[in-house]
């Protein structure tokens, strides 16, 4: 989140956005930086970058560009959905981190633009399923492509359960 995007969040919140409005660049910038950080409860709802995030509770720490989830909170990319105790968003690096009672489900990307007249499906076509990941930590980096679950990890499939300590998911 940048400092003009929490400066905005933070005049929603607490003053409205009309009274941001009525400030003059200076006084809008000279704002943003007394910001350090967010506190905010009840029914919080979070976009970035077309990723939606919903939790009870959510703090964001400017210094570290950072936005820390709790109170079942839940982040959604399309039809992917990750859940756990705890979930840290770190803005600037495009990674993020999930704490006890992580469940994912990450559903296969479809290969083909949609087109404006639905297929039909052939008898013979795989369905796609999603994969569904339990585990009690998580990190996500999107710089690397890579998701690692780590303690008692559980990746299921319609057709399989695969268990480990330690999984990582590669993806393009």
């Amino acid at each position: 989140m940048s400092g003009r995007a929490a400066i905005l969040f933070l005049a929603v919140l607490f003053a409205g956005q009309a009274v941001l409005a009525s400030l003059s660049g200076a006084e809008e910038r000279a704002m943003e930086d007394r910001v350090t950080r967010i506190e905010a409860e009840g029914r919080v709802r979070m976009v970035q970058d077309g990723r939606r995030a919903v939790a009870e509770r959510a703090v964001y720490e400017r210094a570290e560009e950072k936005v820390v989830l709790t109170g079942s909170p839940k982040v959604w990319e399309d039809k992917n959905v990750v859940s756990g105790r705890e979930i840290t968003v770190f803005l600037e690096e495009d990674r993020s981190e999930v704490k006890d009672d992580v469940r994912v489900i990450l559903y296969p990307r479809d290969e083909e633009k949609p087109s404006e007249t639905p297929k039909k499906p052939r008898s013979n076509e795989k369905k796609k399923v999603p994969l569904v990941v339990t585990s009690r930590s998580m990190t996500a980096d999107q710089t690397k492509s890579q998701i690692v679950f780590e303690n008692d990890v559980v990746v299921r499939r319609s057709d399989m359960t695969l268990t480990a300590d330690r999984v990582t998911v590669f993806y393009e």
